[in-house]
C-alpha cells in the first residue's frame, strides 16, 4: 500500500496581481524524500514555499499536512510538524546561537513553559550536526553571512519536524558549505524527513534532488529531478540554451535575433 503524502496540495492556484503563478497545482511530497522547486525570477518559488508553509493562502486548492488540511490546524500545531526556513531570518544580533537555535523547539515547549532537558538536547545535536558546537556560546550578530544561515538551519532542525520546507537555503554559502548542506538534507530525508528546497544553482540541485517543481510563465511541470529539470524543459523556462554534458547541466544565451 503506498503511504500517503506528507505533504500534499491539490489543485493550487496562486495569482499575482492578476498574473498567474500557477494554477491547478497537484504535488505529493513523501518522506523520505528530496523535493527542489526552481524557476526564473518572479516565477512564484518563495510565493509557492508560503502557501504550502500556511503563511499564504491560494486564491484556489488547499494543502494537506500529515493527512489533515493545513487550514484546519492552529500555528502552534502547524509548527510541530513543518519547520520553514525563509530567505531572510532577522534575528537579535545580541542572542548567542545556542539561544537561537534553541528558538526552534518553541513548538514543542509547553504552554508557558521553560525549555527542558530534551529541548536543549535537540538544540546540542543540531549544532553539532551543523559543525556550530564552537559558536554556541558566541553572539549571531558576530558571524558571517553563510554562519548564520547554517544557525537557522540548525534551527530549524532542532525543530525535528516531519517536513521542512527551505526558502534557497545555500544562498550565500560557498561551495563546500553547500554541499554540506545538502548531505545534511539527504540525512533528514534517510531519518523520513520529507525536504522542500527552493534553489537557484540547477546542477546542484539535479544532483541532489529526487523530484522536481519547475515554473514558468505560469505553468508548473512536476515529477521526478532528471526529467523536470531536462535541458530542453530549463532551455523553456529560462530562454536559454541548455545542454548537458557528463551528467553536467551547462547553459548559453539564445542566439541574438
Amino acid at each position: 500500500m503506498t503511504e500517503a503524502p506528507a505533504l500534499a496540495a491539490r489543485g493550487l492556484t496562486c495569482l499575482l496581481a492578476d498574473r498567474v503563478l500557477y494554477d491547478a497545482l497537484d504535488l505529493d511530497l513523501r518522506r523520505g524524500r528530496i523535493c527542489v522547486v526552481a524557476g526564473p525570477n518572479g516565477a512564484g518559488k518563495s510565493t509557492l514555499l508560503r502557501t504550502l508553509a500556511g503563511l499564504d493562502r491560494p486564491q484556489a486548492g488547499h494543502v494537506e499536512l500529515l493527512g489533515d488540511r493545513l487550514a484546519d490546524l492552529s500555528p502552534a500545531a502547524r509548527a510541530r510538524r513543518l519547520a520553514y526556513l525563509p530567505q531572510h531570518c532577522p534575528v537579535e544580533p545580541d542572542l548567542h546561537v545556542r539561544e537561537v537555535v534553541l528558538l526552534g523547539r518553541l513548538p514543542n515547549l509547553p504552554r508557558f513553559g521553560p525549555p527542558r532537558a530534551a529541548d536543549a538536547e535537540a538544540a546540542a545535536a543540531a549544532l553539532a550536526r551543523l559543525g556550530l558546537g564552537p559558536f554556541a556560546e558566541r553572539p549571531i550578530g558576530r558571524l558571517s553571512g553563510g554562519e548564520r544561515q547554517r544557525v537557522m538551519l540548525a534551527r530549524m532542525l532542532a525543530a525535528e519536524a516531519a517536513v521542512v520546507i527551505l526558502d534557497e537555503p545555500a544562498a550565500g554559502l560557498d561551495i563546500g558549505h553547500a554541499l554540506g548542506l545538502y548531505r545534511h538534507l539527504r540525512a533528514l530525508a534517510r531519518e523520513g524527513v520529507a525536504v522542500l528546497v527552493a534553489e537557484h544553482d540547477l546542477d546542484l540541485a539535479r544532483r541532489h534532488a529526487d523530484d522536481a517543481v519547475l515554473l514558468a510563465a505560469g505553468r508548473a511541470r512536476v515529477g521526478a529531478c532528471r526529467d523536470v529539470f531536462s535541458p530542453e524543459h530549463l532551455g523553456a523556462a529560462f530562454g536559454v540554451v541548455a545542454h548537458e554534458r557528463d551528467g553536467r547541466l551547462f547553459f548559453e544565451a539564445l542566439p541574438a535575433p
